[in-house]
Order: C-alpha cells, then sequence, then structure tokens
C-alpha cells in the first residue's frame, strides 16, 4: 500500500515517544521505528546535529527490519564504536 498523499488522509496519527533505554548514552542509539504502530522511538540527543545524522543515516542504511528486533539481526541497534569524525563522513 501507499501513503496518503495529504496530512488530512491519515486514518491514524504519528507518534514520537521518549526512547528511555538510551537515557546513559542517547547519541550511542539510533532511533527506532515502529512501522505497524506508526511511531518512532526517538533518544533525548544531546544536539540538534547528532540527531539530524543520526536520523539520516538510519533512513539511508535501513536494509530490511524484523518483526520484533532490529535490522535483520533480532536485536536493538545500539552503536557505540563510531567516533563523531566517522559519523561526519557519512555527509561528505
Amino acid at each position: 500500500s501507499r501513503l496518503p498523499t495529504s496530512a488530512s488522509d491519515f486514518s491514524q496519527r504519528f507518534y514520537i515517544t521518549g526512547h528511555s533505554r538510551s537515557a546513559g548514552n542517547p547519541d550511542g542509539w539510533f532511533p527506532i521505528a515502529h512501522t505497524c504502530g506508526f511511531s518512532i522511538e526517538l533518544p533525548k540527543y544531546t544536539t540538534l546535529d547528532v540527531m539530524v545524522k543520526k536520523i539520516t543515516w538510519a533512513m539511508q542504511n535501513c536494509g530490511s527490519v524484523d518483526a520484533d528486533g532490529g535490522i535483520s539481526s533480532g536485536t536493538r541497534v545500539e552503536d557505540n564504536t563510531l567516533s563523531d569524525d566517522e559519523i561526519d563522513s557519512f555527509f561528505e
């Protein structure tokens, strides 16, 4: 099916909720989308720049999604390995 062409054609609301598991290191997590529930869990990122980079990276690199886990592995996605320079390189 396709997304509606105008906001008034949506049958349910889109929800943005907090990402409670990321409280200790919000910049180390990607957002978690729930397509069947039309919602997204968004960590409380430390800057707008970090948020934009994490959301953009997730949109461009998510190849497949399973029913209850993360990207293809059945686990939630946490990224503690990328430096700021590595993340910046995605946008060059």
